[in-house]
């Protein structure tokens, strides 16, 4: 099996390294870009040069991802992530090269008019692993081949604070507030966290954001060297991701940690609700509806993952 890692995304490197610490066989290679060389350093890894934006730098990564797939004989490639606008034309000499082709989808997902042409483009010789069933939606509306495997939990680790007085810092503010919120993704709308807040001036919002917020019962960052540890330490979570072509990270974080997690009513909030029912809300239910000592048996959880996917990868 060939893993290839396109995109080289620093944020994915702990999603990536639990996928190879489940499904790696001996013999195996990795092809990722060369700033994460060090973060997989105990595999067999063939470099390309990093991903960057420009439509020159893409065209020279896929060239030499090609130029590294055509040396190697392994028949099955697994993308743990790809770039759509060339991936047409990797498929398609993959294809010549007799090779089995899987892709996990992050923001890929065919979202957009564009993103439609180019998934169809790959054709149905790619099988996409899907991190949800309204993100299937979509590929199955293309008769894509793909399969739905759930994202795991990413444990991190707790107790290991900066000494940066970020929790502190965030008490005292706090003090006057019956609780502490944490909305730790930041690709959530600020807008609509500032209407939450407003609306519940007894809780403390703690933001992962750079949009400033006027609100005495806001405190606002775009980073948290302390992230995991406030998490840990709140008492309910607030993430309103209305995302449809991926999952929210920090959402599996949080279930990691066994966290109450205020989501929105829309197709994420859906199946995070449906997926964790013990543990998620809608925003419009309020704080006060949780179900006691709820927990997630996370070993169950990512056990389901690694077999399903070995299944797909290997059968």
């Amino acid at each position: 099996m060939i893993f290839i890692d396109m995109m080289t995304p620093v944020g994915h490197v702990r999603l990536n390294r639990f996928y190879l610490s489940h499904v790696w066989c001996k013999g195996d290679v990795l092809v990722t870009g060369e700033k994460l060389q060090g973060a997989f350093a105990e595999y067999s890894v063939r470099l390309v040069p990093d991903f960057r934006k420009g439509i020159l730098n893409r065209a020279i990564v896929a060239i030499m991802l090609l130029r590294q797939l055509a040396k190697l004989p392994d028949r099955k490639v697994c993308f743990l992530s790809y770039d759509l606008l060339f991936m047409p034309l990797v498929v398609f000499c993959l294809s010549i090269l007799g090779k089995t082709i899987f892709v996990f989808e992050h923001n890929t997902a065919p979202t957009t008019r564009a993103k439609r042409i180019f998934q169809k483009l790959m054709g149905r010789r790619v099988r996409h692993f899907v991190y949800a069933p309204h993100i299937s939606r979509v590929f199955s509306e293309l008769q894509l081949n793909y399969v739905t495997i759930s994202h795991p939990i990413l444990l991190g680790a707790v107790g290991g604070a900066s000494g940066a007085g970020e929790l502190d810092l965030i008490r005292e503010k706090a003090s006057r507030c019956q609780s502490i919120v944490f909305a730790p993704s930041g690709t959530s709308n600020p807008e609509d966290i500032a209407q939450f807040a407003a609306q519940h001036l007894d809780k403390f919002f703690v933001v992962k954001t750079a949009v400033s917020m006027g609100a005495e019962n806001i405190f606002c960052a775009s980073r948290f060297e302390d992230y995991i540890e406030i998490m840990h330490k709140c008492d309910f979570v607030y993430i309103p991701f209305s995302r449809v072509d991926k999952v929210s990270g920090p959402f599996f974080e949080a279930i990691g940690l066994n966290k109450r997690i205020i989501l929105t009513r829309d197709a994420f909030g859906i199946y995070g609700k449906t997926e964790f029912p013990d543990l998620v809300r809608f925003a419009d239910e309020g704080f006060d509806c949780f179900s006691e000592g709820a927990r997630i048996d996370v070993d169950q959880f990512n056990g389901d993952i690694v077999r399903k996917l070995s299944v797909e990868l290997h059968q």
